[in-house]
């Protein structure tokens, strides 16, 4: 398995990305898009991403804060999150900034990419979908679905 990360853009904000794939087979192979929960783009989805390729995908986890911001606090998670959860359009620009990174990928076939997201992240996914983004498929894992934040 090849496992690298990856920058790209969203507007000004440079994310950090982590792709895996099998570097054994060269065709262009079906894309999933993992978009993590509040504390970042950590090991539960870089895992996650490792998973789908050992499954025959192009496994895509995301950063939806930029820079590869982590935190395994509480208080600075929700510090992160706040923006994009209350600012729709701007999680919606993060989400698709890295739909449009993937789908470019040399081995990614461009018209089957799907997305799965965690709590946070199942929030991100449905955001894609409103987006209209040509995606196969979105899976919200207990998805935040509310449109009020209180910390």
């Amino acid at each position: 398995m090849k496992s690298e990360s990856v920058t790209y853009k969203s507007n000004t904000t440079t994310c950090v990305g982590h792709i895996v794939y099998d570097d054994r087979d060269t065709k262009k192979r079906p894309v999933v898009i993992v978009a993590h929960a509040w504390r970042g783009l950590d090991d539960f989805a870089r895992q996650k991403a490792l998973e789908l390729a050992n499954l025959g995908y192009l496994g895509f986890a995301i950063d939806l804060y930029g820079d590869g911001k982590t935190t395994t606090d509480d208080k600075e998670a929700a510090n992160l999150m706040h923006p994009l959860f209350i600012n729709r359009s701007l999680l919606q620009e993060r989400i698709l900034a890295a739909f449009d990174f993937i789908k470019e990928h040399k081995l990614a076939d461009a018209t089957r990419i799907g997305a799965i997201g965690f709590c946070f992240g199942g929030l991100a996914v449905i955001e894609l979908l409103r987006t209209g983004a040509p995606i196969s498929s979105a899976v919200s894992f207990h998805g935040l679905l509310g449109d009020t934040f209180t910390d």
